[in-house]
């Protein structure tokens, strides 16, 4: 945790609330703490207990969580913290299998689009650590991991491909275009044969699960003759 941060999160709430350190410090009523206790706690030299943690999240109608973490977000990047401490003081796991794991854990926890909306950290734990195990087990089984990986890779790509796709629409450089209209003559037609190549590489990678099938691997094969047939006639 970031003391500094939990210290002006708090002397943001006295201040919100109008209140000096001496009327803020008389609103815990049973030994109030001195104005001295409470400067130290907004610079960050020493924490509230847990009573008076609950006490100030009463008067900032706000949530203890909220004040040691910032949000459930921040309560996460805190979890991810920790575990990464974790994975890299065990001696069987790798630096590269570490930040492999936190890896996988923080873009389940934040994907790119509809983010999840926790309700509580409860939730949010229990979230964290069914990623945790899932990906600890992933990562350290040799037997699942590449076909893994080469999964991740044609993510990546279609990933790629449908992120550039706005590239070829003249609505990205107009602020006033045409919806829909493409920024050239062979646009539609790059646009349409990526497509194509995003479900031939998507169809090919998963198609690497079955290399003890020989009528797979000639399929897989062929795409060495595609490109040397495309390569020659672009030569030519």
């Amino acid at each position: 945790m970031n003391n500094k941060a939990i210290g002006m999160r708090i002397k943001n709430i006295r201040l919100k609330l109008g209140m000096t350190t001496e009327k803020f410090a008389q609103a815990f009523q049973e030994q109030p703490p001195s104005k001295g206790t409470i400067s130290k706690w907004e610079n960050g030299h020493y924490l509230p207990n847990n009573e008076r943690l609950k006490r100030i999240a009463e008067l900032g109608e706000t949530t203890v969580d909220f004040i040691l973490y910032g949000s459930l977000d921040g309560y996460a990047r805190n979890l991810l913290k920790e575990l990464e401490k974790e994975l890299n003081e065990d001696d069987s796991i790798t630096d590269e299998v570490a930040a492999s794991i936190i890896s996988d854990i923080e873009g389940r926890l934040f994907p790119k689009y509809f983010p999840h909306d926790y309700k509580d950290r409860e939730s949010l734990e229990k979230e964290f650590n069914d990623y945790k195990k899932s990906a600890i087990e992933l990562w350290t089984n040799y037997e699942r991991i590449d076909l893994e990986i080469a999964s991740r890779i044609s993510h990546q790509i279609s990933s790629d491909i449908n992120d550039n796709k706005k590239y070829f629409y003249d609505t990205t450089y107009k602020k006033d275009g045409e919806q829909g209209k493409k920024v050239s003559t062979r646009a539609d037609e790059i646009v349409r044969r990526l497509e194509k190549l995003d479900r031939f590489q998507r169809a090919y990678i998963d198609g690497l699960r079955y290399l003890d099938d020989k009528k797979v691997v000639k399929e897989l094969d062929k795409v060495d003759s595609y490109t040397d047939k495309i390569n020659t006639t672009i030569i030519l």
